[in-house]
């Protein structure tokens, strides 16, 4: 083809990003309408234990995102609001790449050290919001 790939190739190479990321735009907007979601009961980790896991607030942090309102995400979930970016960056550019390439869309490789970072960080936030004598832990709980 001299103008290259069809669009409807384009569209099918970028097909599971494109409604992966409608569907997440579709939720928060949809939280974010509802004001939030009030209470942690819908985190099973705090339920059973009573402590609070690494996204416990996430819901209303997004739906705080969505009203416009980064202080008020930061402080339901100060780990929740730079995840959806990060989120939101990859899935942007795993589109880009299957639009433009025309093969299927893949998940990057996340090499193995960021990853362990990564795991250790939200493992020391986890501890640090569930011990109150700790200095921050009282801002760090949602």
């Amino acid at each position: 083809m001299a103008g290259g790939p069809s669009p409807g190739r384009r569209l099918r190479a970028a097909g599971a990003p494109l409604v992966v990321g409608t569907l997440a735009l579709a939720a928060a907007l949809a939280v974010g309408r509802q004001g939030g979601v009030t209470g942690v009961d819908l985190c099973p980790f705090h339920r059973v234990t009573g402590l609070w896991c690494p996204f416990c607030g996430g819901l209303r942090a997004t739906a705080a995102l969505v009203r416009g309102d980064l202080p008020a995400a930061l402080s339901l979930n100060v780990v929740v609001p730079p995840l959806l970016l990060l989120l939101a960056v990859v899935g942007l550019r795993t589109t880009a790449r299957a639009l433009r390439t025309c093969e299927p869309a893949r998940l990057p490789v996340v090499p193995l050290r960021p990853l362990l970072v990564a795991l250790v960080l939200l493992a020391v936030f986890t501890v640090w919001r569930n011990v109150p004598e700790l200095p921050l832990a009282a801002w760090l709980a949602p």
